[in-house]
């Protein structure tokens, strides 16, 4: 396994150690797998009881379009190959999730619920709305180097999405005694 993004041009950043740097990369690709072994079960579960219930709508909408922004930076600012692998798979994991929501609605115990459907899709407009605008963007500056570009500061946004993504997910649990 080669290590990646441990030394950097002089005069920048302190060269990180190798111990450290083996540490870092370990990590990154152990993460990579946890993951993917974390989301995949989630999605077969909702599959086999054709359900969503007990997940936040809110909490899968800001981890793809978080993950989606993050494919993007992991791309164009050349990050470690783990950063890539879990910025590849995280939107399409995400994804279906975010898809399992649409094809299972009716079947949600709140679904006779006016305001609960009126929210489902305002949420789902308005994640259509941010997804449309973060793709234009990344398209519209994608010949320009990443420190310049969008991708930048629209990773800032990403960061922002998953510090308050899990709340929605909490209050549902905190609210079911889960």
């Amino acid at each position: 396994m080669k290590l990646q993004h441990c030394w950097v041009e002089e005069g920048e950043w302190a060269t990180v150690s190798k111990v450290a740097c083996t540490v870092g990369n370990v990590s990154g690709y152990i993460s990579s797998c946890v993951w993917f072994f974390v989301l995949l079960p989630q999605i077969y579960w909702n599959f086999k009881r054709q359900t969503t219930e007990g997940l936040s709508l809110t909490w899968a909408l800001s981890n793809f379009v978080a993950s989606l922004i993050n494919c993007f930076f992991a791309f164009r600012a050349d990050l470690p190959l783990f950063s890539r692998i879990s910025a590849s798979y995280m939107p399409i994991l995400h994804g279906l999730l975010v898809l399992q929501f649409l094809q299972y609605h009716n079947n949600t115990a709140k679904d006779d619920d006016d305001s609960f459907r009126l929210a489902m899709r305002l949420k789902f407009a308005l994640a259509v709305a941010v997804t449309v605008t973060v793709l234009a963007i990344e398209f519209a500056s994608w010949g320009r180097p990443w420190q310049d570009s969008a991708t930048n500061k629209l990773q800032w946004f990403a960061v922002l999405l998953w510090c308050i993504e899990l709340f929605p997910q909490i209050y549902i649990n905190f609210s079911s005694h889960s």
